[in-house]
């Protein structure tokens, strides 16, 4: 807000480039040829600007009617049956350098979070990781005043997932918290309860140095522009 009010968050401009176009030139340089788009606020508007194809991306959209009333765990539920394969997942309001995803795509792990050292004016998710494979992971509202941050590992929200990895975990934890009603929860809360359950393992890959910066306020919008002010 108030910029919002007119323009989905994820056609936000920075520094004259909109989120939703700098993943997707992101994508198309790293050879991906379809995208699913899950639209909701002002969702016309995405459909309108983007169109069905960008550069060699072929682009689908599923709308979440009732986005006012849920959160993002009811999104990704929405286009599961697109989740049943190997799959990048991005949220809408990340601006990254495209070498984060590059080294995403690159990375021989067939399941992986991207994270990247936790620094005090971060907030969210977190994961602890041990040898590179994830231990646990954290959402911000079991992050209490004893949490300790030192051992502790910021996402990017940016995520590397294989079939194996849908099919058997993912999409069957998805579905048991959307069947339990669970409507209002970060998609996250999947995530962490498979590695808690330690059934498989899942990488993180850590971009410490690139740029990246999840924007949420109009004070991010600020302070990504600064970051990445000297981008052509």
């Amino acid at each position: 807000m108030p910029l919002t009010e007119n323009t989905p968050k994820c056609l936000v401009k920075v520094n004259g480039v909109p989120i939703l176009v700098n993943t997707l030139d992101s994508l198309n340089k790293n050879g991906i040829q379809e995208c699913v788009l899950v639209v909701g606020h002002l969702a016309e508007s995405v459909m309108g600007y983007i169109g069905d194809t960008f550069e060699n991306i072929k682009i689908t959209y599923v709308k979440n009617e009732i986005f006012d009333k849920t959160c993002n765990i009811y999104s990704l539920w929405l286009v599961k049956l697109d989740l049943m394969d190997d799959v990048l997942l991005l949220e809408g309001d990340v601006f990254f350098e495209e070498e984060v995803l590059k080294k995403l795509c690159e990375d021989d792990n067939p399941d992986v979070i991207v994270v990247d050292d936790y620094r005090g004016f971060m907030n969210g998710t977190v994961v602890t990781a041990n040898d590179g494979k994830a231990t646990e992971m954290v959402l911000k509202k079991d992050q209490d005043d004893r949490f300790q941050y030192d051992s502790a590992l910021k996402t990017v929200n940016m995520y590397k997932f294989s079939m194996r990895f849908m099919r058997n975990y993912f999409i069957p934890v998805l579905d048991s918290y959307i069947g339990n009603d669970c409507f209002n929860e970060f998609y996250e809360i999947v995530i962490s309860e498979i590695i808690r359950s330690m059934q498989t393992q899942i990488s993180v890959l850590s971009v410490n140095g690139l740029k990246w910066f999840e924007i949420d306020t109009y004070e991010d919008l600020k302070e990504a522009e600064k970051l990445f002010a000297d981008v052509s």
